[in-house]
């Protein structure tokens, strides 16, 4: 009796552990899909007819024309397959304003903290197949202060893939809004600056400040911030829209050398040699804007991107609606190829993330949008949003 309890409980621990291995199996099995698409644009080279895109664990694990599906995969079906969208210029889910106006100067704050995950903002880049989110602190101050980067969907532990990508510096009229130095000091209004020659003034007090401070001497966070952007270990994101202040930005950089990226740019053909010459990229925000005057003002030039393009400036759209942006941006003289680069692989290289999203190669996240048809057409639709593996399913 014992030997058959014995040889009873041996296949019990036996079957036990044959279970196991096919629940692990058929648990790995869920996180691989496998994605066949009419047409693929990987953006590392010529797109690929009747590939296969083979995801696991959230990652992208081989790309393809002829590839074999593995046994028990999700198996997803779509005509054209994008990389997910990248926004270089958002103000997404920023809960309680999108500014700290008690100081013109706060290069040391961080938006992350700020963020609302759970804001409709998320869930509309997500419908307009935006993956991933540049997100700027507002320009209430000259110095606004340290920008993030994260992803439009998921767990929020899961979503941030830069904590602080830069800082934000407010070149234009923006920090002038509401202030006034005459009259009594009872709000936070009576401050400067007061016109544009202010935020420059500014601008410059705070780095030349920074220049001679020496690191031996005691040092705040503030200070640390600044001279991380005299030193290029952080760029500087300059938002600039009209061309005298972009003028500024270039005139700031010969005096201080930082690395800046302009923000806006709805003016940047008025400078465009000259940012080609100092190789200065443009995250470019006028294709947002359905008036003749952008923002401050400024005279919108519809084919700036074919500008940048013709003389070599690196560019990106940004601002939302970033496919809609593409096509009006080759309408207007870009070029299709340089278009849907600008909404994917050149924001990603941009903001250094290239290693992880804007293009669909092997090791990067599985960040994927699905259409029914050719990208840049009028009548094309996104059929779903795929961010780290997870397949959203977008109704219409």
């Amino acid at each position: 009796m014992r030997r058959k309890a014995r040889w009873i409980v041996a296949c019990m621990i036996v079957a036990g552990s044959i279970a196991v291995r096919m629940l692990a199996t058929c648990a790995a099995d869920e996180h691989v899909v496998a994605i066949e698409a009419d047409v693929i644009y990987t953006m590392t080279g010529e797109p690929l007819t009747g590939g296969v895109v083979i995801i696991r664990d959230g990652r992208i694990e081989a790309v393809g024309e002829q590839l074999a599906i593995p046994l028990g995969s999700q198996r997803l079906r779509v005509a054209t397959l994008m990389p997910g969208f990248i926004d270089a210029s958002s103000a997404a889910g920023i809960a309680g304003g999108s500014a700290e106006q008690t100081s013109e100067v706060t290069p040391e704050m961080n938006i992350l903290p700020t963020l609302d995950w759970l804001s409709r903002d998320f869930l509309t880049a997500v419908d307009e197949g935006t993956t991933t989110l540049h997100i700027l602190p507002g320009t209430a101050n000259v110095f606004a202060g340290g920008s993030c980067i994260v992803k439009s969907a998921g767990n929020p532990g899961e979503r941030v893939l830069v904590d602080r990508a830069g800082s934000v510096v407010a070149v234009c009229s923006d920090p002038t809004a509401g202030n006034s130095s005459r009259s009594r000091p009872d709000s936070i209004y009576v401050r400067q600056p007061t016109n544009r020659m202010g935020v420059i003034w500014i601008i410059r007090a705070r780095l030349r400040e920074a220049q001679i401070t020496s690191p031996s001497s005691q040092r705040t966070v503030r200070m640390e911030s600044l001279q991380k952007l005299l030193s290029g270990d952080e760029p500087m994101f300059a938002v600039s829209r009209a061309g005298h202040d972009i003028q500024s930005v270039l005139t700031l950089r010969k005096e201080f050398g930082f690395q800046p990226i302009i923000v806006g740019g709805e003016e940047a053909y008025r400078v465009l040699e000259e940012l080609a010459r100092e190789e200065i990229p443009v995250i470019y925000q006028g294709m947002t804007s359905g008036a003749v005057r952008g923002p401050e003002g400024t005279s919108l030039f519809w084919n700036l991107p074919g500008q940048c393009e013709e003389l070599g400036v690196v560019f990106c759209l940004a601002g939302g609606r970033l496919l809609d942006q593409a096509r009006f941006a080759v309408r207007f003289g870009a070029s299709e190829r340089a278009a849907l680069e600008a909404i994917t692989i050149t924001p990603a290289q941009l903001l250094n993330i290239d290693n992880r999203v804007g293009t669909i190669a092997a090791g990067k996240d599985a960040d994927l949008v699905g259409l029914d048809g050719p990208p840049l057409e009028a009548t094309t639709q996104i059929e779903w949003t795929m961010v780290n593996g997870r397949h959203v399913i977008i109704n219409r």
